[in-house]
């Protein structure tokens, strides 16, 4: 269960980063409807994790069904917006390239890493002005770094898989 909802993850967070740069509206459709499919995958992968042991996954468990909704928030405000500017598309990247390192190699999950790519966030954020959509995009963006956060000084997050 565990390896099924990590690759989940990856599949969900290696979409969204290639879907941060399309300019194109059929492509971005195109993504944006992958990312819908691999989200409806994680939530059944969520929802089978009830049947594990609650002793050894309850907080795992908790921890990803309220990331669920953050995630869904981050997709809507995905879907409004058309295209992000050069600076905004090229700092979110770097941030998902760090919540797809949380998965790739857990032995390198870093809080500081994840408080790096919050102030980067918050940087972008208000260093110019932004449409709303892009400041929604960026605000659940942060939300979900900040659930990530709590995720990593939860006891046995980086459980070694064998």
């Amino acid at each position: 269960m565990l390896v099924c909802l990590r690759e989940g993850y990856i599949r969900f967070w290696s979409d969204v980063d290639a879907l941060i740069s399309l300019t194109s509206p059929d492509q971005r459709l195109q993504a944006l409807n992958k990312l819908d499919q691999d989200l409806k995958n994680i939530e059944q992968n969520v929802k089978d994790f009830r049947y594990e042991p609650i002793s050894f996954l309850f907080k795992r468990y908790h921890l990803s069904v309220s990331l669920i909704p953050l995630i869904r928030n981050f997709l809507i405000a995905s879907k409004n917006i058309s295209t992000l500017p050069p600076k905004i598309s090229d700092g979110s990247s770097q941030t998902i390239q760090t919540l797809l390192s949380f998965y790739k190699n857990p032995n390198l999950n870093s809080v500081t890493t994840l408080e790096n790519a919050l102030r980067e966030l918050i940087k972008l954020e208000s260093e110019f002005p932004l449409e709303p959509e892009i400041k929604f995009f960026l605000i659940s963006l942060q939300k979900i770094i900040e659930h990530f956060q709590r995720i990593i000084q939860t006891p046995r997050w980086r459980l070694e898989l064998k």
